[in-house]
């Protein structure tokens, strides 16, 4: 559909930002579209007067073709330059508000051309204008917000005989219909849903609407366009059942697109067109199949007709098509519903109308085969035919006819078929019997279906009971083993002990009596060996030892310290495998002698013959016993309780197959940092302590375990192998490789979270190992060709993050210096936002605020939407913790926030907004004793519409009346159910709480207390930009403008409602419209350009939007677009502004509305201009042009220096500020400690992390 809105309402959705959508189409006057048809209704050498004129095309085939003098009216600029060639008079004018007789005075009536603006001040008399063959309103009515006010003019504007032609769009299509059917009604860029329509007509409204304004319609004609020809055919159409689909199609008017109305003044007009029958008829679907060859039925081999329900004796008719071959044959679906049908008769007839079968209906049964969801019954009422009973919605039955019948029907035919659908009022009844039946077994059914699912549950329970007591007699049971077995090792102590204490006793009689030193020296000692060699053995469960394999080739040192924090650290039953695989340090042989003379049995000592390798001396103490096993490097330093949590990880899952804990130096499994060569910590404990205060043992898959110490499961030896020596030689690839080929016989490789190894690296056979690294990669490649892949996805992932973190959190809480932490509560414009340069004023004041405090506080950002509750640590140059709670069922908010408060320590909530999650927000601080402050960046707390504008986006001063308050809320439908009172009184208590009100301006200050009287509110400043160079390195991206003359005037930052983008619109018009010397450029983005925005420049240059922008560039970014002047369109009042800092730090100078803080700080500094009126465009681009353009006031540079000057008040406020929060915080603990809280638990902590990371 044509459209005549300005720029700011015919966007269409897929257009850029501030530009129109212009219709332009192909014209044929012999077509079949709207402007042919209307073409051909105007006779040559006539005068026309087009209204909406669009590009001109209707225009241009009458001035051009058929001789016509046009005039026309437009609204649009660039569809009037595109126009007016064509048009003897062409007006730029708003229709809505336009006098039409006053736009074409009788005067000057040449065939010049003329090109005007309406003024709407002209004084012509409405007597003296042109008069018209022909008014042309080619789909232009449903544009306008009042499309009477129009129509009520044109009769005056024709002459006698005079002709008024309309194409209006038809809302009663079937593509429409078809579409609301499933819940949609979206609007288009054109179409029958053009975005720019405002109002809808059918074929009766719009002849009830032309009769009321003075207009009788001498012909009305309908354009016909199938669904499938629309813009309908792709979205809903295909999605509706059939029978819906064919209903539609067979509604009057439903494939009318467009209706053609050729009218005249009712004076004139010998009689009114006549309205289709507005009576509602009820129909249902009749349709005829045939099928040839082997062929099913189908759709496409089909017609339909529509019968009427409750219509005695209806005849249909089916035309049957030329077929390329003879039918086999032919089924009839007389409806797609239940009900009571009686058949009269049934006829085909061939292409000639000649009769070729027929069944009367009273002389014989109804030949039919292949019934479907249908009965017939030939009894009592015979003479009227065969009553059928339709029982579904798809009853159908196949005619029985011979071979000579269809063959007639290959050159096509009709069917014709006499029937009556009585509304019966048994079926009515019968239906409603049946349906009640229906519901009562469906009611029984789903009965027994529940009685099954308890029964079902209770066998379920009894099996899971019973399973229970099996397993609770089986840990009986073997809880009786081992009482039994330790009783029995207790009494072979108690009788070793027996025989010692009795042997002590021998050997002192012994040493009392000996005389000869050669006689005590073999004697006594007799019946100790006799005593050894009689001892009974005790058996021990052999399934508990873990055989801990350590390879040893020379790092003396590294070993001995290893050994060392073995036998401290490690509790668990093990027996300790040392291979010396040949050392050449002789140092290792002295203690391989020494262990061996100690004599323990836990340990057992094997050499190398000669040096074999990491691979084979590895594999060689793998083959040992049945043990599972741990390969430990020498160069390690294991911690306490390392061996029981390692266990204890292979005991949650029967398919992890190898395990790997945290190491300083381990690759993957690396902390702190991830994938790196972390130095070894002073004390290892430290980090072990840690993961013991987090509790948390969680086992995340990892490709691969890394080799300074695997845990290898004894079954994942027996199925996949050893290492593959074969192929890895000496070492380096070789635990991969055995993790990979574990992965695809289905074992798990996973990292055990709450253990810690530290490793030396470097030692043993570390640099036999890297020495052949490159050559073993291409042989581990070779084997797994997407290792590589797998392990860069895993560290592009970086799914161990969370759990680094976490152990982090918890050596920063250790330790003494720990700083107190700030939780600030900020909307979800905060954290990431920021550092794209759209985190908002709130998010811009965060930032400074931490950055200018993180000496003496941590501070968190939390972001509160619903029941999602995600934070993130605050802190410039790191990445810091993130994480994504939610709130559980039956979780108090308090509980929630102390929770998180507890976990990250925090001793203070700074609270900046709270919409996202305002009542739980509320409820969360009225039950909690940890102290809050609160800063007002807007005046949500006192009024729901957040910028305190009314109904029409007008700033209502700061009005404090109840009853005048609740009655602006009520005329915006998004605020009609909230009462102000209540809304005001809950937030007073929450007020009445807090340990700090502060407000960055006066104006904030004094207008806050207007509406809380009773809350102590403190004036401090906003952190502020201080003054930005010029100099930056590399290129600036953005668009070109003229080297002209012509003045460029900034905005900044995000621009929208409030901000004064629809102000920015008009603005833009009107330069247009005025021609006026000026560009508009905005270094930022407004609400229009989507997410992310996207920049964009109208094809004038008149208005360009750059995107959002760092702060540091923007002096650079002023210079490039020749920026001298920033102006505020605000349609609300700020609080503060920080893109109003942002000029000033950049040097430029401003013009800000009469409001708000924006008002307060230019009025205090002197650094810009305030204007008079904010809402009157022409006045602000007079006071625009006047600043700009010296020849007609003052420079701007008279006002530079006042400029400076607010960049040093800047500087000295920021100060000043920072100082005064601090010390404001400290009161605030010092006053009001939090109390003890309960934490959120380890893994709940964890979860929430990860979430988050998964976000990332």
């Amino acid at each position: 559909m044509n459209s005549n809105a300005p720029f700011s309402k015919s966007m269409p959705v897929s257009s850029p930002p501030l530009k129109e959508h212009l219709y332009i189409r192909e014209f044929d006057p012999q077509g079949e579209d709207s402007l042919a048809k209307i073409a051909r209704l105007i006779r040559p050498h006539t005068q026309v007067l087009d209204l909406g004129t669009g590009p001109g095309i209707l225009g241009k085939y009458l001035s051009t073709a058929l001789g016509c003098i046009v005039d026309g009216v437009e609204m649009s600029g660039d569809q009037v330059q595109l126009a007016k060639p064509f048009y003897r008079y062409l007006r730029m004018a708003d229709l809505e508000t336009a006098r039409l007789a006053a736009l074409f005075p009788g005067h000057g009536a040449g065939n010049e051309t003329e090109y005007s603006i309406d003024t709407s001040s002209t004084d012509s008399k409405e007597d003296t204008h042109h008069r018209y063959d022909y008014i042309v309103c080619a789909d232009v009515l449903e544009h306008l917000k009042n499309p009477g006010a129009v129509v009520s003019q044109l009769p005056t504007l024709l002459k006698p005989n005079g002709r008024v032609l309309l194409s209006i769009p038809n809302i009663a299509h079937a593509g429409v219909i078809a579409e609301l059917l499933v819940g949609e009604f979206r609007y288009r860029p054109e179409g029958l849903l053009d975005s720019t329509h405002l109002r809808f007509f059918t074929r009766q409204s719009l002849l009830e609407f032309l009769n009321c304004h003075g207009l009788v319609p001498l012909s009305m004609e309908g354009i016909p366009c199938d669904i499938r020809a629309s813009e309908f055919r792709s979205y809903y159409v295909e999605t509706l059942p059939p029978a819906i689909y064919r209903l539609l199609q067979a509604y009057p008017d439903a494939l009318t697109y467009q209706f053609i109305v050729e009218a005249a003044p009712g004076v004139q007009a010998a009689k009114k067109l006549a309205a289709e029958p507005t009576a509602p008829e009820f129909h249902f679907a009749c349709r005829l199949y045939w099928r040839t060859g082997g062929a099913e039925y189908q759709e496409e081999n089909s017609r339909y007709v529509l019968g009427c329900i409750g219509k005695e004796h209806q005849t249909i008719r089916f035309s049957m098509p030329a077929l390329p071959e003879i039918p086999m044959g032919i089924r009839i679906a007389p409806a797609e519903r239940p009900g009571f049908m009686q058949i009269h008769q049934i006829a085909l007839y061939d292409k000639e109308e000649q009769g070729i079968w027929q069944w009367p209906g009273n002389t014989a049964h109804l030949p039919v085969v292949n019934t479907h969801q249908m009965e017939f019954s030939h009894g009592w009422s015979a003479l009227l035919g065969v009553n059928a009973v339709l029982m579904g919605k798809d009853p159908s039955f196949e005619l029985s006819l011979e071979e000579s019948a269809l063959a007639s029907l290959q050159a096509g035919g009709t069917l014709e078929l006499q029937i009556s659908w009585p509304l019966s009022a048994d079926f009515m009844a019968l239906t409603q019997r049946l349906e009640q039946k229906d519901r009562e077994l469906q009611a029984r059914e789903e009965l027994l279906r529940e009685k099954e699912r308890l029964l079902v549950h209770r066998d379920r329970q009894l099996e899971e009971k019973e399973r229970l007591l099996e397993a609770g007699r089986q840990v009986l049971h073997g809880l009786h083993e081992q009482l039994a077995e330790q009783q029995r090792v207790l009494t072979v102590h108690e009788q070793q002990l027996a025989e010692t204490n009795a042997l002590a006793d021998y050997l002192k009689a012994r040493l009392d009596h000996q005389e000869s030193w050669r006689g005590w020296a073999r004697r006594p000692f007799r019946p100790l060996k006799r005593w050894y060699l009689k001892r009974p053995e005790v058996e021990t469960d052999g399934s508990q030892l873990i055989d801990i394999i350590i390879p040893v080739y020379n790092a003396y040192e590294y070993l001995r310290d290893c050994l060392e924090r073995l036998r401290l650290c490690t509790q668990e039953p093990y027996r300790l495998v040392l291979i010396d695989d040949a050392s050449t340090d002789s140092r290792i042989q002295t203690l391989f002698e020494e262990l061996e003379a100690a004599g323990e049995e836990d340990i057992l000592l094997l050499r190398n013959e000669y040096n074999q390798g990491f691979v084979a001396t590895a594999n060689r103490g793998m083959s040992l016993g049945a043990n599972d096993v741990v390969l430990l490097n020498s160069d390690t330093l294991v911690t306490r309780n390392w061996l029981e949590k390692l266990k204890r990880c292979a005991a949650s899952d029967p398919k992890i197959g190898t395990i790997t804990p945290f190491t300083n130096h381990g690759e993957i499994c690396s902390f702190p940092e991830f994938c790196r060569e972390n130095p070894l910590p002073d004390d290892p404990e430290l980090i072990n302590e840690a993961m013991d205060r987090l509790d948390l043992a969680v086992y995340p898959d990892i490709p691969t375990g890394v080799g300074f110490c695997l845990y290898i499961r004894r079954a994942l030896i027996q199925q996949v192998g050893l290492f593959d020596e074969a192929a890895f030689g000496r070492g380096y690839g070789e635990e991969n490789d055995l993790c990979l080929r574990a992965a695809q016989a289905g074992f798990r490789n996973v990292l055990c979270s709450d253990a810690y190894v530290a490793h030396v690296g470097g030692g043993s056979f570390g640099q036999e190992k890297s020495a052949v690294g490159e050559k073993q990669m291409a042989v581990l490649l070779n084997k797994h060709p997407t290792y590589l892949e797998q392990v860069d996805d895993f560290i592009k992932g970086d799914p161990l993050k969370p759990l680094r973190q976490l152990i982090q959190s918890q050596l920063e809480k250790a330790a003494p210096s720990r700083k107190p932490a700030v939780l600030h509560v900020m909307h979800g414009h905060g954290g990431p936002a920021v550092s794209q340069g759209r985190g908002g004023g709130i998010g811009m004041y965060i930032e400074h605020l931490t950055a200018c405090l993180a000496g003496e506080f941590r501070h968190y950002g939390l972001i509160a939407q619903g029941q999602a509750w995600t934070l993130k640590e605050l802190f410039s140059g790191k990445e810091g913790q993130g994480y994504c709670f939610q709130r559980q069922d039956n979780e108090t908010w308090t509980a929630f926030l102390e929770g998180i408060c507890a976990w990250l320590d925090v001793k203070l909530c700074h609270i900046h907004q709270i919409a996202g999650c305002r009542d739980g927000l509320l409820e969360a601080f009225a039950g909690t004793a940890i102290p809050y402050g609160v800063s007002i960046h807007d005046f949500l707390l006192a009024c729901p519409t957040v910028n305190l504008l009314d109904s029409k986006g007008h700033y209502c001063h700061g009005v404090t009346d109840i009853d005048q308050c609740q009655q602006c809320l009520g005329e915006q439908a998004s605020f009609a159910a909230i009462n102000i009172g209540e809304w005001r009184r809950r937030h007073e208590s929450f007020l009445a709480k807090t340990a700090f009100v502060l407000a960055p301006s006066v104006w904030a200050q004094r207008t806050f207390n207007n509406y809380f009287p009773g809350v102590p509110v403190t004036f401090i400043p906003n952190f502020q930009q201080p003054r930005l160079s010029r100099h930056r390195g590399g290129n600036i991206r953005g668009f070109l403008l003229p080297q002209d003359d012509i003045k460029s005037i900034g905005l900044l930052g995000a621009i929208g409602p409030v901000k004064g983008a629809r102000q920015l619109e008009q603005l833009v018009e009107r330069t247009r419209e005025r021609q006026l010397p000026l560009r508009w450029v905005v270094i930022g983005y407004t609400d229009r350009q989507g997410d992310p925005p996207v920049p964009y420049q109208s094809e004038d240059q008149i208005v360009t939007l750059h995107g959002p922008y760092r702060q540091a560039d923007l002096p650079v970014l002023l210079d490039h677009y020749a920026i001298s002047l920033v102006v505020f369109p605000s349609a609300g009042p700020e609080t503060f502004s920080y893109t109003l800092s942002e000029a000033w730090a950049a040097g430029r100078p401003v013009l800000v509305p009469p409001i708000g803080a924006l008002q307060e700080r230019v009025a205090e500094s002197g650094a810009g201009w305030i204007m008079e009126d904010w809402q009157d465009m022409d006045r602000i681009l007079d006071r625009v042009m006047a600043l700009v353009y010296p020849e007609v006031a003052e420079s701007l540079l008279s006002i530079q220096e006042r400029v400076e000057q607010a960049n040093r008040q800047q500087a000295d406020q920021s100060c000043s500020a920072s100082l005064l929060i601090a010390e404001i915080y400290r009161r605030a603990f010092t006053a009001s400690p939090p109390p003890g809280l309960i934490s959120l638990s380890s893994l709940r902590v964890y979860e929430a992390a990860c979430q988050e990371h998964d976000r990332d």
